[in-house]
C-alpha cells in the first residue's frame, strides 16, 4: 500500500550566525565569550548536531528543533505565512538568496502574464469578429426580410391583375362567341320556321286530299 504524509504547519528559522535562534549556542572561551565561528550546535532529540549558515531550524510538533539544509526545506515546505513585509526586513545574509527566488518567481509571473495577455488579445480579436460577423448576419436578414416583404407586394399585385386578365379575357370570349353564334341561331331558327311551315303545308295537303271525295 502507498501513503501519504500528513500536511503539518511548521515554525522555521533560517540560521546565519550566533543570536538569530536561541536554542541555537556557540562554542565559547573559557572566559564565557563566544568564540567567532561559521558553526553553531543545536540539541535535538538525536542529541547535539551542527548548524551550517543558511540552515533552516525548524521546531516540531512536540516543540522538538532539529536542523534542515536549505535545499531539502526548500523542497519539503512551503511559506504559509511569515513576519516579513519587505525582503529587506529579512537578515542580511538572506537577502540575497530571496531576491533571486523573487526575481525568479517575478519572471516567470511576467511570462505567465504576458502568455494570458496574448491570449486574451486574441480571444478579444476573435470576439469583435464574431459580434461584427452576427452584426453582418443581422443586416443580411434585415434586407432579406425587406426583399421578401416587397416581393410578397409584386405577387399580391401580379395575382390582382391576372384576375383582372381573366375576368376580361372571359367576357371578350363570351362576346366573341355570342357574336359568332348569332348568325347561326338565327339561321337555325329561319330553317326551324320555314321546315315547320313546309310540315306544315304538307300535313294541311294530305288533310284535304283525304277530305276530298274519291271517284
Amino acid at each position: 500500500m502507498k501513503y501519504r504524509k500528513k500536511p503539518v504547519v511548521i515554525d522555521a528559522v533560517q540560521w546565519f550566525k550566533a543570536g538569530d535562534h536561541p536554542d541555537v549556542t556557540s562554542p565559547k572561551a573559557p572566559s564565557g565569550t563566544i568564540i567567532p565561528t561559521a558553526v553553531g550546535f543545536i540539541k535535538t532529540l538525536e542529541g547535539w548536531m551542527s548548524v551550517n549558515p543558511g540552515d533552516w531550524i525548524i521546531t516540531g510538533v512536540k516543540g522538538e528543533h532539529y536542523p534542515c539544509k536549505p535545499d531539502i526545506f526548500a523542497a519539503t515546505y512551503e511559506v504559509v505565512d511569515h513576519p516579513y513585509d519587505t525582503i529587506s526586513e529579512l537578515p542580511a545574509a538572506a537577502q540575497p538568496a530571496v531576491k533571486s527566488d523573487c526575481s525568479e518567481q517575478l519572471a516567470e509571473v511576467t511570462k505567465k502574464l504576458r502568455k494570458a495577455e496574448s491570449q486574451r488579445d486574441n480571444f478579444s480579436k476573435r470576439l469583435a469578429a464574431s459580434e461584427q460577423r452576427i452584426k453582418d448576419v443581422e443586416n443580411e436578414s434585415a434586407a432579406l426580410r425587406a426583399y421578401r416583404d416587397t416581393l410578397q407586394t409584386e405577387l399580391a399585385a401580379v395575382r390582382e391583375e391576372l384576375k383582372m386578365c381573366r375576368e376580361k379575357a372571359l367576357e371578350e370570349a363570351a362576346r366573341t362567341c355570342d357574336a359568332e353564334i348569332s348568325p347561326w341561331r338565327d339561321l337555325a331558327k329561319m330553317e326551324i320556321r320555314y321546315g315547320f311551315n313546309k310540315g306544315c303545308a304538307t300535313c294541311a295537303d294530305k288533310i284535304r286530299q283525304l277530305k276530298e271525295p274519291k271517284e
